[in-house]
């Protein structure tokens, strides 16, 4: 088994939505750093942006490990396993949905542009990968999928 796979959307794209996926959270340790002494920007919003961070990595990894052998970064070439249960019943993409809530929650605690820019980035560029691996998923598993997507939202 890889752990990556093909680029779904083009190759220079889908290096830079995984590269724009580090600075928000690299940077809570700079925000922790920051709470310790009292000077957050909006220290009445940091208990909230700090559950956003702890659910959504907690959703993330959750269903990455939930998907088991079939987890890839980029699209699979060998045969992988539909799956639909855990988290997956509640959200096609529960391991984006982790990640954009926690990269929100970092925003909130480190509201400089370059964390809200590189938000942003991941953001739009996931968007773009995760419809092209709907594309990929509806060739792959037909009837199956397209029941499962009629049923279950595309983020929450």
């Amino acid at each position: 088994m890889s752990l990556i796979g093909r680029a779904p959307i083009h190759p220079v794209l889908f290096v830079i939505a995984k590269v724009a996926l580090v600075p928000p959270h690299v940077l809570l340790a700079w925000a922790a750093l920051y709470a310790s002494q009292g000077s957050l920007a909006f220290p009445r919003l940091a208990p909230v942006a700090l559950v956003a961070v702890v659910v959504g990595l907690a959703v993330a990894f959750a269903a990455i490990r939930h998907l088991g052998e079939s987890v890839r970064v980029g699209l699979p070439d060998e045969p992988t396993e539909f799956r639909e249960a855990g988290l997956y019943r509640v959200s096609r993409n529960p391991i984006y949905a982790g990640l954009f809530l926690s990269m929100i929650g970092s925003c909130a605690l480190v509201p400089w542009w370059g964390n809200i820019a590189s938000t942003l980035v991941a953001m739009a560029l996931h968007h773009r990968i995760v419809l092209a691996e709907e594309r990929f998923l509806d060739e792959r598993f037909g009837a199956a999928w397209r029941s499962y997507r009629a049923r279950v939202r595309r983020y929450v």
